[in-house]
């Protein structure tokens, strides 16, 4: 299996003291993990998902893709929230 065909969901990124923090869970479609995305970092952790999900791509690629299904998936969740419950009261200004 591929890098590129593992799933991001249940994406979470908050921002707390300048600090950014995220979760996230990855999945294949049959099994899934969590991840704390400041894991992804370290290169054990990388490890332990291509044995996990039997993936056939470097370590590299691996961070490289996941990174780029986060952004992914982060730009598609802001767009849908974006501007929802938004109600300018124009006539307090």
């Amino acid at each position: 299996m591929d890098a590129k065909d593992l799933l991001v969901s249940n994406l979470s990124i908050a921002e707390e003291n300048y600090s950014c923090k995220g979760t996230m869970v990855l999945s294949d479609g049959s099994i899934s993990k969590n991840i704390d995305i400041s894991s992804l970092d370290d290169a054990e952790v990388l490890d332990s998902i291509k044995r996990i999900f039997t993936l056939s791509d470097s370590i590299d690629i691996i961070h490289k893709k996941i990174m780029k299904l986060i952004i992914e998936k982060a730009a598609l969740s802001s767009k849908i929230s974006e501007g929802e419950s938004y109600n300018k009261d124009t006539s307090k200004i």
